[in-house]
């Protein structure tokens, strides 16, 4: 599984070394995953909507930087996870925004706030370039 994903990033880096106008960000995600992990990072953007719904508050009014990878595990396959933040709706003006992690493990585990950190900023997290924050913010207003 890691086979297809370094290409896809090697051949990615390299049309952008080619191209200095080239930003690896600016990359739609589908174009830049294999499908086993779109497949997954799908799942996993379903899941959070359906979980933000299902378990408030706090209720998510917007998300943004929501971006996905994979994290390297010492003894098993790699787990997809997203990362991002939410801004609760709040009706007192006094909202912040909070991060979340959601990681693929025998089912699913969703981390809010300090509780994300550990995922979000681990080294051993291979992030693909693009942002899914709108597929995201689809899913969950689909549910409202």
């Amino acid at each position: 599984m890691r086979l297809p994903i370094t290409l896809a990033t090697l051949l990615l880096l390299g049309a952008c070394n080619a191209n200095p106008e080239c930003d690896a960000t600016d990359a739609p995600p589908a174009a830049t995953m294999d499908a086993t992990i779109g497949a997954a990072v799908d799942a996993l953007l379903t899941t959070a909507a359906t979980d933000f719904h299902a378990h408030r508050p706090p209720e998510p009014s917007q998300f943004r930087a929501v971006r996905a990878g994979t994290l390297a595990t010492p003894d098993g396959p790699n787990q997809p996870l997203i990362c991002g933040e939410f801004l609760p709706l709040q009706t007192d003006g006094n909202a912040q925004w909070t991060l979340f992690a959601t990681i693929k493990t025998s089912g699913y585990e969703q981390w809010l706030g300090t509780g994300a950190l550990a995922f979000c900023q681990n080294p051993a997290v291979s992030w693909q370039p693009g942002d899914w924050t709108p597929t995201l913010q689809q899913k969950f207003d689909a549910l409202r």
